[in-house]
């Protein structure tokens, strides 16, 4: 039977032969290597030799190195660490989500003050404008009609009548065909005409 020799820290067995990786064994003894118990969860051994229970290990491919993640903690685990831990970051993340809820509120407001005053504004362009009930189809001497809207070709080859178009021309209140044509811009027979082309 052949006895372990006395050897230095990180050696152990009868020739004295460096500790497997993952085992130690302390000072110059008789004693044989134990386990190393100090490795976090994603990490691994990977010396050999070791003196001290405190054995060298390396974090799992993919993440930081052990020398800036210690525990070798995931992405976003590290991350959560380095914010102060799952308490302070919750916090953050409800500040910033109350933000976002705050100018969410703030952009609806914004919103609708625009279509209130985008509504104001049709109105007022429409009020007088538009064809009533009683003067739809009043038309008289200086109503224009379709002779006097057509253009000459000297003017603009490719139309032969003006296109009456409301709106800003802005994202807000783009230019748009209404529905009901101005009143006195065409004759009863071409309104009725420019009536069904919009429908």
């Amino acid at each position: 039977m052949i006895e372990s020799m006395k050897c230095f820290g990180g050696y152990s067995g009868p020739f004295c032969e460096a500790c497997p990786i993952g085992t130690y064994k302390y000072d110059y003894s008789y004693a044989v290597c134990q386990p190393c118990q100090n490795k976090p969860l994603n990490s691994f051994y990977n010396k050999k030799g070791q003196s001290t229970s405190e054995c060298s290990y390396q974090c799992s491919p993919g993440l930081e190195h052990v020398k800036n993640n210690p525990e070798c903690f995931s992405a976003i685990q590290l991350q959560v660490q380095r914010v102060g831990g799952v308490s302070v970051t919750l916090s953050v993340f409800g500040i910033f989500l109350g933000i976002v809820l705050v100018i969410w509120i703030i952009l609806i407001i914004h919103s609708r003050a625009i279509q209130k005053k985008k509504n104001r504004f049709k109105k007022s362009v429409y009020d007088g404008v538009l064809f009533t009930e009683s003067e739809e189809f009043q038309v008289n001497d200086s109503a224009v009609t379709a002779r006097n809207m057509a253009m000459k070709d000297s003017d603009i080859w490719s139309h032969t009548a003006r296109m009456y178009l409301i709106g800003e021309n802005s994202i807000s209140f783009p230019w748009y065909i209404p529905k009901d044509f101005p009143a006195r811009a065409l004759d009863p027979h071409s309104k009725d005409k420019f009536l069904r082309f919009v429908k």
